[in-house]
């Protein structure tokens, strides 16, 4: 047997992938400005705190419902950003849109050194970051600042094969207005 009769279009099949979108928001520096201003404010006025939240703040997980202009925009790009995704990744013309799920949101400040612990979010269709604000990278790793995804299967990282596509993580460098 030569494999002379394999075709990657006829006999390869994906069945598990795990899309991940990186697009970066243009023009929003006013936006980001307005955000972070709001975010701020917040942190000073509350004392609302995630476990997940290591050395730094987090609203509740209504962010995106608070009734101010620059949050309601960022909802609103959210929201195209998730119905671009859905209609480009359904398998059928009949996948539910947006209109059918809800979004639960928060927004976090991390001081130097702090990260959000590595986490799962059950019963999510997509889950994401969008980046306000990023801080200056301290020298002390390689991977200093970045958000780390993982494959979300659970048996993924049972059997690893170094240097395939198989890979067990997903590092990305932070920008403002970046969206992941």
């Amino acid at each position: 047997m030569n494999g002379s009769d394999f075709n990657p279009s006829q006999h390869l099949q994906w069945e598990f992938p795990t899309p991940i979108i990186r697009y970066r928001w243009p023009d929003c520096e006013q936006i980001n400005a307005d955000l972070r201003s709001s975010i701020l404010n917040a942190e000073a006025t509350a004392d609302t705190r995630f476990a997940n939240v290591i050395g730094g703040w987090a609203t509740t997980k209504s962010f995106l419902a608070w009734d101010v202009p620059c949050i309601r925009e960022l909802a609103a790009h959210i929201e195209w950003l998730l119905e671009t995704a859905i209609a480009q990744t359904a398998r059928s013309s009949n996948t539910p849109g947006l209109s059918n799920f809800t979004m639960q949101s928060w927004a976090n400040v991390l001081r130097s050194g702090g990260y959000h612990a590595p986490h799962a979010h059950p019963n999510c269709y997509w889950s994401g970051a969008y980046y306000v604000s990023v801080g200056k990278t301290v020298d002390s790793g390689p991977f200093n600042g970045q958000i780390e995804l993982f494959d979300p299967r659970s048996a993924v990282n049972a059997s690893l094969l170094p240097g395939s596509i198989f890979q067990n993580k997903c590092r990305i460098e932070p920008k403002p207005g970046l969206a992941v």
